[in-house]
């Protein structure tokens, strides 16, 4: 506990927090920003950790001992929490329109955790099943996928086996860059550490 309250840090609101709160106060900020509209990501992050950064807080350690950029932890976190938002929506739209089934959708460069179940329909029992068996939830740490309500039989899926194909391809194709093969998705991890 902090007894004497001498690390404290001014939220987007200008109000004095402890850091904990601060930096909390300042997700909350940015993701209303980007959930409402009224910013992109990008926008409502710099805007939301401007205090944090200018006085000197550059990095998120958190309890399991992992220590992030606090671009990186601001990035996740808005991103989990616009995942999960849609998802809750996703839900609701399931329900109200009476389906059945999901669909994930599919993107070049997948991780290789996602690759072979993007872009396929899934019964809801399947789905869920698959779901909860992941590491990583669709939708979830920065996962690209969203899943689709649908009902089975009525709904065509949004790619063919073709088009799926063609990712899986692409992406094992890759690049080489310095004498050493890359996929697509580590490709895009490595730009992204830069």
């Amino acid at each position: 506990t902090n007894l004497t309250q001498t690390l404290g840090m001014v939220d987007p609101f200008g109000n004095a927090l402890p850091l904990r709160e601060a930096y909390q106060s300042a997700m909350d900020y940015a993701f209303k920003q980007v959930f409402t509209g009224a910013s992109d990501y990008s926008t409502a992050i710099r805007e939301a950790t401007k205090n944090l950064a200018d006085l000197g807080v550059r990095v998120i350690d958190y309890e399991s001992g992992v220590h992030t950029s606090i671009e990186a932890a601001a990035r996740r976190n808005i991103m989990g929490g616009l995942g999960l938002m849609d998802e809750r929506i996703s839900e609701h739209n399931h329900d109200t329109m009476g389906c059945d089934g999901w669909e994930i959708s599919a993107h070049a460069n997948s991780a290789p955790d996602h690759e072979p179940i993007q872009g396929r329909q899934y019964s809801d029992q399947a789905y869920m099943a698959l779901n909860n068996s992941l590491a990583r939830r669709i939708g979830t740490l920065n996962c690209g996928h969203m899943a689709f309500p649908i009902i089975l039989g009525v709904n065509s899926p949004q790619y063919t086996d073709e088009e799926l194909r063609k990712f899986r391809d692409d992406n094992e194709k890759g690049i080489a860059y310095e004498g050493r093969h890359y996929t697509g998705y580590e490709a895009t991890q490595l730009q992204r550490k830069a």
